[in-house]
């Protein structure tokens, strides 16, 4: 049996069409995603794993809209026994 995770945090810039030049994160705003995962072994053939994720947009320029936001959730769940 193993146990993992990830966090990730992305920003957003809203700004002048500059071709991705001197884009800045100094702005409020972005998107934190935490991922957690669990992955058992039983046996040669057997396995599960399973995956929670949880997303959450920081308030930034615009409201975060309700895509933007969700609780922990399944992102992969799968079995070979």
């Amino acid at each position: 049996m193993s146990f993992g995770g990830s966090a990730r945090y992305r920003c957003n810039h809203y700004g002048p069409n500059r071709f991705g030049l001197a884009a800045t994160c100094d702005e409020p705003g972005g998107i934190l995603s935490v991922l957690l995962h669990a992955n058992v072994h039983l046996g040669d053939p057997g396995r599960i794993f399973f995956e929670l994720g949880h997303h959450m947009a920081s308030k930034g320029d615009f409201p975060p809209g309700p895509n933007d936001i969700d609780f922990f959730d399944v992102s992969q769940a799968f079995s070979s026994i």
